[in-house]
């Protein structure tokens, strides 16, 4: 990796942002199972782990202005990321249900509720000199749809390179003209597959990673497979890069984690390929670690 390339990231992060109790079942403090509370969402996720990797990151979402949302953003803060431009309201809607996230029977529950209030454009307005601020834009691909289409204009106006984090399965298929403004994508191999159905992609598009790049307009792309491996691809190349420690410990926001590397590491400056690296060793420290925050790696913890 050529480190007399890196410089020091600056991110600025577009996503949702929620409270998040993870349950976890396979360790235990007596006859309790352990809980423990965290940020949540793919705003909050990408924001800490870009910051614990070094990056000069702000994040733009919204939340509510309960205390715990509060207590929310507090964390955030705590972790070095600029929370100053969250637009706080009022929940547009009250939620009964709660939602439930797994990723298999040895790894922890995460429960939450779906956000209160999400992101619109007169939200981008107020924040129009964060995309002054910062040089790259990490975005989540999860956003209403006419949120990513605008946040992705604006980053394409001021020059700014974008980095789509596609961690989850989308309901939707994404425009045209949002890839159109994209560099880069990270995302894992079930988020691509849904992708792909909704979207009505030409059978086979999934099998050269190279040639998907060239289709979708994107300079290169990281897809997650499990925990076992991850596929690294510009227009050129396609390379296969191991994941799985011997064991693995927590392998929720394992997504978000590389796409937050990736981002970092672009930003500094890496090419892509020592910037999928970093994203290799972060996302292996992840793995083989406890907690979705607590096991996002600081930089030096890599070396």
């Amino acid at each position: 990796m050529n480190h007399r390339a890196m410089k020091q990231a600056s991110l600025l992060v577009i996503g949702q942002l929620h409270m998040e109790l993870s349950i976890d079942r396979t360790r235990r403090r007596g006859d309790e199972e352990q809980l423990v509370w965290h940020d949540g969402g793919q705003g909050g996720h990408l924001a800490v782990a870009a910051a614990r990797l070094g990056a000069l990151v702000s994040l733009l979402a919204s939340a509510g202005l309960h205390d715990d949302e509060s207590d929310l953003l507090h964390m955030l803060a705590s972790d070095g990321v600029r929370v100053d431009c969250v637009a706080r309201r009022s929940p547009e809607t009250f939620r009964r249900h709660l939602r439930a996230e797994r990723h298999g029977d040895d790894q922890p529950i995460a429960l939450y509720a779906p956000p209160h209030s999400t992101l619109c454009a007169a939200d981008l307005d107020a924040a129009e000199a964060l995309f002054l601020d910062h040089e790259w834009l990490l975005v989540d691909a999860t956003l209403p749809e006419d949120v990513l289409e605008e946040a992705t204009e604006r980053a394409a106006l001021y020059g700014m390179p974008a980095v789509l984090s596609l961690p989850h399965p989308s309901p939707e298929r994404i425009p045209r003209r949002v890839w159109k403004r994209v560099s880069y994508l990270a995302t894992n191999q079930s988020s691509l597959e849904a992708l792909a159905r909704v979207s009505q992609w030409p059978r086979g598009m999934l099998d050269d990673g190279s040639a998907m790049c060239g289709d979708l307009g994107i300079q290169g792309m990281l897809v997650v497979r499990g925990t076992r491996d991850m596929v690294v691809a510009d227009r050129h190349h396609c390379r296969v890069l191991p994941l799985a420690p011997r064991t693995v410990i927590d392998a929720r926001g394992v997504c978000a984690m590389t796409g937050a590397a990736l981002a970092v590491g672009l930003a500094e400056g890496l090419p892509f390929y020592d910037a999928a690296l970093l994203a290799q060793k972060s996302a292996q420290f992840y793995l083989s670690h406890e907690g979705a925050r607590a096991a996002m790696p600081f930089r030096l913890e890599l070396h």
